[in-house]
């Protein structure tokens, strides 16, 4: 195992041993709580009996407070020590996944987010990007729908340009070594939701804030009522020196008319903000957590997190007092303090106008935090994808302007077990078509993935599994996986062509980028004689135009275009057999494949050959 990882995965269990330790440690502390909390119970209350039976009322009254805040102190106290135990747990989880992510131990990974994208889109499928066991997946650490979208939304951009990969690099960059700030704001959520893995959809707080945000009706019921009030307390007043004696009275009576005539709009509004209070907590504590946080020296998060930390519209100010004013409104649930306290001042009509208030206010500010934080989640998603392979590097991404169109040094595949794959070199310049031969489970298929992957992640601004990595930026196009389908009426063969022929359409669209394709095992779903054909037909179009790419192929007699055209390079994956077994170097080389190994496979395998 590298070095780096070895490094990255001891730091992870140790910082486990140590959480466990302290779980271990606080349960205990909580077990003796929970005794404490029964001795002081039965203490308390035997204590008060005996002082009231025995001794006078005074020392009665004094053992029953005594107890009384005994029970609540260890009550307190027993909370803060159990928050602390979910919260290691939390920490636990966290830094567990982050093992299993660092492993590829997919069983331990969270499912995929079934996010929005095209059946039929150009390179997803083909290169796992998306899937059970995807790039994506593994990836993917955002708490929230919108998070993954967006990552997963950069992981499949279908224009990609140097200025958003550069950008993003740097914003990865500077969040790699934050591996305390990104983590803190999934606990934060963890400690804030039911289900721990369950996303949280932001859109439930966009049309909260944006529904009815006019104030004018309530504050035109908080102003009468405030007359009303008012005016009754001056005449309740008056009243004490005989002038106007029954006004008082009458007018409290229209206060309360008025009042539960107009106070189902109050309740309904507050009942529509008490739903969503969840959400308002989760976002609260996330986005105080940014706003709180020091930056350092980290120019490009500092500028990307400014409407955090801008005086003008800092969360906290916003979350606070609405959070104050939800909380105000919890008094509907005892109906005999909430009469008391409508009866002596108009508190839901007050309090459901500021909140009003602040709802309209916040409806302008609230798109602005979560667009901001949607993408700082894909960002940190990223960033913990690079945080985690220390091995792995930020390639540089080149002008259109410059004659190299790749150059890669060790390149390998972020999927596979990193004990057993084999990375490879590669650069390519002033070709169109380069055409891989070679023998079956050779690496022909890996190979063409391997590409596909990483030019993805340089181009989302991720790190890439190579020393080396140089890249114009492409259009990407893939023609791998695919498949037949009985809904669609398609055989394996027709859907080969209507994918090839799909890649030939955006091979013709004018573009300032290039495209770039990969296409594995060429017209596998033919006979030999017409595949031929329809390969050395279709490698010719491919080439003179505005792309370049890889082609897999089992036909040798493809390997005599590079002889017709200049554009045209064959390179080759070969095998031996060695005590009757393949044995593969699966190192691309160049030239065509000086071997095959069907027959071999078949006849190590037991059939007649």
């Amino acid at each position: 195992m590298n070095k780096k990882v070895q490094e990255k995965e001891l730091y992870l269990k140790k910082y486990i041993e140590k959480l466990n330790i302290r779980i271990k440690k606080r349960e205990a502390i909580s077990n003796k709580f929970t005794i404490l909390r029964v001795i002081v119970f039965l203490v308390g209350i035997s204590a008060t009996i005996v002082a009231y039976s025995s001794f006078n009322k005074l020392i009665g009254t004094v053992s029953l407070f005594t107890f009384l805040i005994s029970f609540i102190l260890s009550i307190y106290y027993h909370r803060k020590v159990t928050i602390s135990i979910e919260k290691h747990r939390a920490w636990l989880k966290i830094k567990s996944e982050n093992i299993s992510r660092l492993n590829r131990d997919w069983q331990n990974i969270p499912d995929e987010f079934k996010g929005d994208i095209d059946a039929k889109h150009p390179f997803a499928t083909d290169i796992d990007i998306i899937g059970k066991n995807s790039i994506f997946r593994l990836i993917d650490t955002s708490v929230s729908e919108k998070g993954s979208q967006r990552l997963l939304d950069k992981l499949t951009d279908l224009n990609p340009s140097i200025e958003k990969s550069i950008l993003n690099q740097k914003l990865v960059s500077e969040l790699k070594d934050l591996s305390l700030f990104r983590d803190k704001i999934r606990l934060e959520t963890f400690m804030q939701s039911k289900d721990e893995y369950k996303k949280w959809n932001g859109e439930k707080l966009i049309k909260w804030v944006s529904d009815d945000n006019s104030i004018n009706e309530l504050k035109k019921v908080l102003n009468i009522s405030s007359v009303i009030l008012i005016s009754a307390y001056v005449f309740l007043i008056l009243s004490f020196f005989s002038i106007n004696a029954l006004i008082w009275k009458v007018l409290f009576v229209i206060y309360a008319v008025y009042f539960f005539m107009n106070d189902n709009f109050a309740k309904s509004f507050f009942r529509e903000a008490l739903s969503i209070e969840f959400e308002l907590r989760k976002v609260n504590s996330i986005f105080t957590h940014i706003e709180n946080f020091d930056f350092g020296n980290k120019s490009n998060l500092k500028e990307f997190c400014e409407p955090f930390k801008s005086e003008n519209l800092k969360p906290s100010y916003y979350m606070r007092r609405i959070k104050n004013l939800l909380a105000s409104a919890n008094i509907q649930t005892n109906p005999a303090v909430w009469l008391l306290t409508n009866a002596i001042f108009p508190w839901d009509f007050f309090h459901g106008y500021r909140l009003k208030k602040y709802k309209s206010q916040v409806s302008k500010i609230l798109p602005i935090w979560l667009e901001k934080f949607y993408e700082l989640e894909a960002l940190s998603s990223l960033a913990n994808f690079a945080w985690l392979n220390d091995n792995y590097i930020f390639p540089e991404i080149m002008p259109n302007s410059t004659d190299k169109q790749f150059d890669f040094v060790e390149v390998g595949h972020p999927l596979l077990d990193i004990d057993k794959k084999i990375n490879n070199n590669f650069s390519m310049i002033n070709n169109d078509v380069i055409i891989i031969t070679g023998s079956n489970m050779a690496g022909k298929s890996t190979f063409l993935r391997t590409l596909g992957v990483n030019l993805i992640l340089s181009y989302a601004g991720s790190p890439v599994d190579a020393k080396e990595f140089q890249t114009k930026v492409f259009r990407l196009f893939t023609c791998i996986k695919v498949s037949d389908s009985v809904t669609d009426g398609l055989s394996y063969f027709y859907a080969e062509v209507k994918r090839l022929k799909s890649l030939i359409d955006a091979l013709n669209i004018i573009d300032d980028k290039p495209l770039f394709f990969l296409v594995d095992e060429i017209f596998r779903g033919t006979n030999n004689r017409e595949r031929l054909l329809g390969s050395r037909a279709y490698i010719k179009a491919l080439t003179g135009n505005n792309g370049l790419g890889f082609i897999s192929t089992h036909d040798l007699e493809l390997i005599k275009l590079s002889d017709e055209i200049s554009q045209i390079k064959n390179y080759h994956f070969k095998d031996e057999v060695i005590n009757d077994k393949m044995v593969f170097n699966y190192k691309i080389q160049e030239g065509p494949c000086p071997t095959t190994n069907a027959l071999k496979i078949m006849k190590i395998e037991g059939l007649p050959v």
